[in-house]
């Protein structure tokens, strides 16, 4: 090296920096660094990262970036020194952005929300999982209730899924917050009809929350709100390669609602006054360590809930229902022969069921449990420019116990007890799926080979053949179509512990799914997709919680020889470019079954007695859902919804049993009799409009949000059902028929901190 060219280095200055936006901390790319004059000096990296060399002396220095308010800095450069800065941007129009996937989906019908559209819908209390409900293709049960209703068939033929891992609850009480914190998700996958290869024992759709990629920097939130507290924490070690995540949430809400029951309802010795008891909580831990060649991943979590109302007067009953349950996953993933192998192992339990208590002592208990283990084998990778392959083994152990205590003679102690002995099995899979893109045609072709054996009862293999495909005819225009064969054990509602194996005895049942559909991108940032379904239910075994307490068979007039289900989904949909998003969706969805009808004469004699398709209990013929975020001056952003469905059959399962004027048998005076299955009325229309309004405050490193969340801000009614009455007596009885419907209100008013 000349002494010149040392003397030059020595003599040389530099301005190392970083630029970021203020509150986020996150890179700001392509932020320019220019003179006085306005001359470009040096532009950010990705990273946001800048290296400029400088004369020594003072230098006024302007930071520009597209978006931010110009931030005007002087710095001074002594003779061989190199200075390190931050300088942090101010965001004066806050603006989304989404993440454009290189190669589109290919074959049956999925949908992929972004974390934009995932927080920032109104209605949804910012739970990830609870956008679902107002995709195409989904109804509800009942307005509040989160479960979802894909394609008419009953929530627990849909699996939820957190990052591969089946989760056998995804919310807190039903209505609450998702067993999940908001933080840990990054997108979520809805696939509402035909599965890939790798997700199984389902005759409805799927959910999938996806984790994003670990910050490189620490992430904290914090979150306050009329309900629950809760916190993130992301911490990176950067020498260990190590990255550790926990999160939680717990609740405060029961001893909000006695305070409210106590205000309105004072207690008195003769009369006290009753104590809500709505308790929830959950945590989450993800610990990742990636060496060089690999990467090892421990996740845990966990969901404690109770809920009921406590009793406190002497000698009264109290009954609790309680959920909980605990998940362990331990997974290796390295690069092998081309692609990625993983390696997993889970444990889990369970526990579904009512406790009873009088006068502080337990009186009787119903539970259902649940352990299992399972062990996993997955690869996944390119074959050629041509073919990809996906395979994957797993394998599964698990013991259901069913229990009953109970007291008939209403004394403490005396428990009458019953125990069914514990179901042990094992459930096992292997799975395959080839896709290919050559041309304009792409696909895949799947096959699926489930076991259910039990030690001491009957086994099961169902095999699943799928399949899907697609037509690009143009850049913005294309067709797609997917079929498949699936089986689920019997169900019961909702997912429940003990029915995976113990309904085996009674079989599997089977569908055959059949879709078709388009998909249109459109100008200005919009999209639009429509598809035609048909699932025939070959096999219906669907338990209602009756029939599951008193463990006995339906009797045949609620039996279903058959199901189907049809409809059509269509979707518009304005992704997270600029300052607002939207979709609208509608849905026709009709569900029936083959089922024993009982036609009643006016005195409540059969008549008629016919095999006939009647509606399912959960058919909602039409859904419709509009909704949008955009973001206003001063970083406010709003959020507005509107959701209308039709009504469900009064079947008497999850709503009243529809009843018809008739006369009672001998008197002949006016009486309610049975209408038939076959021209049950529906329940009434309902529509709502949800609301959403937050205002964020940026700091140096950290953000503060106020927001306010409100299911149902227009305060509709929705009617569950119909009592039947006949007040008076002789001939003045009168037949009265009122209906069961209340504005079911839930409001969020919290406030969010981030770092």
């Amino acid at each position: 090296m000349s002494l010149t060219l040392l003397l030059a280095l020595l003599a040389s200055q530099t301005l190392v920096g970083t630029v970021e936006a203020r509150g986020t901390r996150e890179p700001v790319a392509v932020a320019v660094l220019m003179d006085a004059d306005g001359g470009v000096l040096a532009e950010t990296d990705a990273d946001g990262h800048f290296t400029l060399a400088l004369d020594g002396g003072t230098h006024a220095l302007t930071v520009r970036a597209s978006g931010y308010a110009p931030l005007f800095v002087t710095e001074r450069l002594q003779v061989a020194e190199q200075v390190s800065v931050k300088y942090r941007l101010e965001r004066v129009i806050t603006t989304w952005e989404t993440t454009v996937r290189a190669r589109r989906d290919e074959g049956p019908a999925r949908i992929e929300l972004t974390r934009v559209e995932l927080t920032e819908v109104a209605g949804t209390q910012g739970d990830p999982f609870r956008v679902a409900m107002l995709l195409p293709g989904v109804a509800s049960i009942a307005s509040g209730l989160s479960y979802p209703v894909v394609r008419g068939s009953q929530p627990a033929a849909t699996g939820f899924f957190l990052d591969g891992v089946r989760l056998p609850q995804l919310y807190h009480l039903l209505a609450g917050p998702a067993v999940v914190h908001p933080d840990f998700i990054e997108k979520v996958d809805f696939f509402p009809g035909v599965l890939p290869a790798r997700y199984g024992r389902l005759l409805g759709g799927v959910i999938d929350g996806k984790f994003g990629k670990p910050s490189p920097r620490v992430k904290v939130t914090a979150t306050v709100d009329l309900l629950n507290a809760g916190a993130f924490v992301s911490v990176p070690f950067e020498k260990q390669n190590l990255h550790v995540t926990l999160a939680g949430r717990v609740s405060y809400s029961g001893p909000i609602a006695a305070a409210v029951a106590g205000a309105l309802f004072p207690s008195t010795p003769e009369n006290p006054t009753p104590t809500p008891v709505v308790n929830f909580a959950d945590y989450q831990g993800r610990v990742e360590w990636t060496p060089p060649t690999g990467k090892l991943r421990l996740l845990a979590l966990g969901v404690i809930d109770e809920a009921g109302v406590k009793e406190n007067g002497p000698g009264t009953f109290t009954a609790l229902l309680t959920s909980q349950f605990h998940r362990l996953d331990l997974s290796w993933r390295q690069p092998a022969h081309g692609g990625q192998l993983e390696l997993g192992l889970l444990g889990g339990t369970e526990r579904l069921g009512l406790l009873g208590e009088r006068e502080g002592a337990t009186f009787g208990q119903f539970l259902m449990t649940r352990q299992a283990l399972q062990a996993r084998v997955r690869w996944q990778g390119a074959l050629s420019d041509v073919f990809d392959l996906e395979f994957g083994f797993e394998g599964e152990r698990q013991a259901t116990s069913f229990a009953i205590d109970r007291n008939p003679s209403a004394t403490a102690g005396a428990a009458a007890s019953f125990r069914e002995p514990s179901t042990v099995g094992a459930l096992t899979t292997a799975y395959g799926e080839l896709g290919w893109k050559t041309g304009r045609w792409s696909g895949q072709v799947g096959f699926r080979l489930d076991g259910y054996f039990l030690d001491d009862g009957p086994s099961r293999v169902a095999p699943e053949p799928r399949a899907g495909l697609r037509y690009t005819l143009t850049e913005s225009l294309g067709l797609r179509a997917g079929a498949a064969l699936v089986h689920q054990a019997p169900t019961v509602l909702l997912n429940l512990p003990v029915t995976d194996l113990a309904g085996l005895r009674d079989g599997l049942q089977e569908a055959v799914k059949v879709e078709a559909g388009v998909d249109l991108q459109l100008p200005f940032d919009f999209e639009a997709s429509g598809s035609v379904y048909w699932n025939q239910v070959t096999r219906p075994i669907e338990y209602s919680l009756e029939d599951l307490i008193n463990n006995r068979t339906r009797l045949g007039a609620t039996v279903a020889k058959s199901g189907r289900g049809y409809g059509l989904e269509l979707m518009l949909r304005r992704r997270p470019q600029g300052r607002w998003f939207g979709w609208l969706s509608y849905t026709l969805q009709r569900s029936e079954r083959l089922r024993t009808v009982y036609d009643f004469g006016d005195r409540g004699e059969v008549l008629q007695v016919k095999q006939e398709w009647v509606p399912f209990e959960f058919d909602q013929a039409h859904v419709l859902h509009l909704t949008g975020g955009v973001v206003l001056p001063f970083d406010i952003h709003l959020s507005l919804g509107f959701h209308l469905n039709t009504g469900r059959p009064e079947s008497g399962i999850i709503s009243s049993r529809a009843m018809r004027p008739g006369l009672e048998p001998g008197t002949l005076l006016p009486a309610w009799v049975p209408e038939s299955l076959s021209s049950e009325p529906r329940l009434p229309l309902f529509a709502r409009v949800d609301a959403r309004v937050s205002r964020t405050w940026a700091f140096d490193s950290f953000t503060f949000e106020l927001f306010l969340d409100v299911l149902n801000a227009s305060a509709t009614s929705e009617a569950l059902g119909y009592t039947y009455l006949a007040k008076g007596t002789g001939t003045t009885r009168v037949l009265q028929k009122q209906a069961f419907s209340l504005p079911l209100i839930l409001p969020f008013l919290g406030v969010k901190a981030r770092y």
